[in-house]
């Protein structure tokens, strides 16, 4: 269910829906020292900030924009809250989203290039650790068609796709089976435009109940149809 479709409609769409999520944690490691004398120091912050700068940078450079991808720095920390001392080691924690397998590769490749490089130039050094996440999430195009012709003579309207940097984890079934995310438009009481879905507030209406449910058979009957005809 999604507040941002409209109710008594659901949206599919065949291709990449959601993208693939990736964390990424980059150290930068110098030497302490005093403000008063940054000479006699390594100081990781003025690297760490050109790092955190050219990250949306980077992407331009890397990735197609006809392809989505984004770097998004979600946490800079670096020493204890002090005017005039000089920390030994700064920390970035990002996110990063791709839609494309050779490009979550080749952006991969990119940060940790680009980590290095910039550590080098202010006499540092730095690592960078990978966590791969989800991936991206892709909806089989022959299930989708099937499914939206089953939606519509169900009685429900099939609406544009709902696509998204967003993640979620229903992407490791795409990687082994066919599959479809779908988005069931809602309404909830008492609110014309729907709250979030981690909203404490988001309780559809139960109107709701039975647009899943015809969403699920509508699913349930074209991955039957794909496999009699052999279209996995």
């Amino acid at each position: 269910m999604h507040p941002t479709v409209s109710a008594g409609t659901v949206a599919t769409g065949a291709g990449v829906v959601n993208a693939a999520a990736d964390e990424v944690e980059i150290l930068v490691t110098g030497r302490g020292g005093h403000g008063a004398y940054p000479h006699r120091a390594a100081d990781p912050i003025a690297a760490a900030a050109h790092i955190v700068l050219a990250l949306p940078e980077l992407v331009r450079r890397t990735v197609s924009p006809m392809r989505p991808a984004t770097v998004s720095v979600g946490h800079v920390q670096s020493g204890q809250p002090s005017a005039n001392v000089l920390p030994d080691q700064a920390r970035i924690l990002a996110t990063m989203r791709t839609t494309d397998a050779q490009d979550r590769s080749d952006v991969q490749d990119q940060v940790r290039r680009l980590a290095s490089s910039q550590a080098e130039a202010f006499g540092l050094t730095s690592t960078v650790t990978i966590t791969a996440g989800e991936p991206f999430l892709y909806n089989h195009p022959a299930l989708v068609e099937r499914m939206d012709d089953w939606l519509v003579r169900s009685g429900i309207d099939v609406t544009e796709p709902m696509r998204s940097l967003g993640a979620d984890d229903f992407s490791f079934f795409g990687e082994v089976v066919p599959a479809v995310m779908s988005f069931v438009g809602v309404t909830v009481a008492g609110h014309d435009e729907a709250p979030e879905l981690h909203h404490p507030r988001f309780l559809p209406d139960d109107d709701a109940i039975l647009d899943v449910a015809t969403a699920l058979v509508a699913a349930y009957l074209a991955g039957a149809e794909i496999i009699h005809l052999g279209l996995t």
